[in-house]
């Protein structure tokens, strides 16, 4: 649909209306999230009546003094109409998407009986069964804080079992969790300089690896009480490094950077390679913000960057001077895009078979590829109604089978989607400062973690109240219908902005001020952040200090 602007009055009236349905659904229900969207509005609206003010002032400079009345007229009704026309547009989009059918139940009492009976042999297809339930998704809602943070948390990851979460944040700390119980496990400094984007655990949940916008690729290493013991560095890119992954049983780490470098460190060895400088087919570097393995074969492992492209390449193929990919998926549509610097892919991830590719585009929809189909790279489903574009958002699967597509939203949602049809299972506030960026499901249970601009971790439990209230079902469609409708719009309304890849700094940015303002304010807040960055640089200084000889230099 071709962008055009959309009148502020209607957009707040949109806020409105999401705002008195969330209030609606949340009544009741002490575990909801609330969500306060007062500021970003405010913004927003002042920036639609600045761009009306310049398209107004612009046409009224190219007329003549003596018909500046009649073209306010027309101006304003050609406004008036291409409001109404975009306005229809996403009416027809959000009843398109919520028209889609809802997948087939997996889970019944009858099954439950006669799995119950055999326990010791059928305890994982009874636990599977559950997990990947339609109910057990709809009723999934955040349960409870892990608060210890004093910055944007960017990372989770539970160690193998499941017990424990990492998580890394801009105040360059990692925590360590015993997330059931609520409780920290120990806290310690990364050593890096710049905010912390992965944080990953290595077998025996003693070496934790981590990356960060400094470009470092670090391990840290932990006493068995939980102190820390040391931290040194890995690796060093030239620019930053958004992901890792993990490959040969965990011990050996990817790293990717928008330096366009992909390195694989050994952590037995201590040794770094340079694995692959990723470029295009006109010979161009393609910073890039997403790496993973596929768990079927961990010599396969694909790129998410700035082009349209998801690239899957095979380790053991990279050795030649010229590596090529297994194969490259981009939907037709994205392909010669005429707006193409826009549709970047901010996260791509295998399913838990390896069988199929996820990939999140910037203002665009998320997508499905199937591996098993090499020679038609168009894509088999699109996941539709959320928003992409403040911040570089993750994706995931859900469920034992990858029965579920998760992803956070602009709207400070999460969106759950049925793989196979495509429909929207729940809709879910995910994120107080309105933006939902890092999804980790757990290994083996249907329980989530999440976190975006808040200074929390957020746990996500199956147990949101079942109501009887015969209203509930259609005020909750009225809510997920007033949520789409109000993504789609805003995707459609113009932009002065030339190149988005970097728009969430800005965003970033404004929150952390807005937090730090807040801190000065508050009694006894002052210097908080301020002091645990610089414990972090600290730590970096005192626990490593040939870093600052090697850091321009090539691993």
């Amino acid at each position: 649909a071709q962008k055009k602007g959309v009148d502020s009055d209607s957009l707040d009236s949109d806020d409105d209306d999401v705002i008195n349905l969330q209030d609606q659904l949340s009544s009741g229900s002490s575990s909801t999230v609330e969500f306060d969207v007062e500021a970003r509005d405010d913004l927003e609206q002042e920036g639609q009546e600045q761009r009306d003010r310049t398209r107004r002032i612009l046409t009224l400079g190219l007329t003549d003094s003596t018909d500046s009345d009649d073209d306010d007229d027309e101006n304003e009704g050609r406004l008036m109409q291409e409001d109404s026309q975009v306005e229809a547009q996403a009416e027809q989009d959000t009843d398109r998407i919520l028209g889609k059918p809802n997948p087939s139940p997996t889970f019944n009492l009858r099954n439950y009986i006669q799995i119950h009976s055999d326990v010791n042999s059928k305890r994982r297809k009874l636990q599977n069964s559950f997990y990947a339930s339609i109910p057990v998704v709809q009723r999934l809602n955040v349960n409870y804080k892990l608060e210890g943070h004093e910055g944007c948390v960017n990372s989770l990851h539970f160690n193998s079992s499941g017990s424990k979460i990492a998580s890394g944040s801009d105040d360059l700390m990692i925590i360590i969790w015993d997330w059931a119980n609520n409780k920290k496990i120990t806290t310690f400094p990364t050593g890096h300089r710049e905010n912390v984007f992965q944080s990953k655990f290595l077998p025996g949940d003693l070496l934790i690896t981590s990356c960060s916008r400094d470009g470092q690729v670090r391990l840290a290493e932990l006493c068995p009480a939980g102190s820390l013991r040391e931290t040194r560095k890995l690796a060093q890119h030239r620019q930053a490094v958004h992901k890792l992954a993990l490959v040969e049983n965990n011990y050996v780490v990817l790293s990717a950077g928008e330096d366009a470098q992909i390195l694989m460190v050994d952590t037995r060895e201590q040794k770094t390679d340079k694995l692959l400088l990723l470029k295009n087919d006109k010979d161009k570097k393609i910073p890039i913000y997403s790496i993973h393995t596929n768990p079927a074969n961990q010599n396969q492992f694909c790129t998410a960057g700035r082009e349209p492209y998801i690239r899957v390449f095979d380790r053991r193929n990279l050795s030649t001077s010229d590596p090529q990919e297994v194969v490259k998926f981009c939907p037709v549509s994205l392909r010669n895009n005429t707006n193409s610097q826009r549709a970047y892919v901010t996260c791509a991830v295998f399913s838990y078979d390896g069988s199929e590719v996820l990939g999140s585009y910037s203002d665009e929809d998320i997508y499905l590829f199937n591996m098993g189909d090499t020679q038609n790279t168009e894509h088999s489903k699109q996941y539709s109604g959320h928003k992409n574009s403040a911040t570089v958002k993750g994706v995931n699967f859900f469920g034992p089978h990858s029965e579920y597509v998760v992803s956070g939203s602009d709207c400070g949602n999460v969106f759950f989607w049925s793989k196979d049809t495509e429909s929207i299972v729940n809709i879910s506030k995910g994120d107080e400062n309105g933006v939902v960026n890092v999804l980790e499901p757990h290994p083996t249970m249907p329980i989530l973690a999440t976190s975006g601009l808040d200074e929390e971790v957020k746990i996500w439990f199956p147990n949101l109240p079942i109501k009887d209230d015969e209203n509930y079902d259609e005020t909750k469609r009225n809510y997920m219908k007033k949520t789409i409708k109000k993504n789609l719009m805003d995707r459609l309304q113009p932009t002065d902005d030339a190149d988005s890849i970097y728009g969430h700094l800005l965003y970033q940015l404004w929150t952390n001020l807005r937090r730090v303002d807040q801190r000065r304010t508050g009694a006894g807040g002052e210097g908080g952040a301020a002091g645990g960055a610089r414990g972090g640089r600290d730590a970096d200084r005192g626990g490593d200090s040939s870093d600052q000889d090697d850091d321009d230099d090539d691993p």
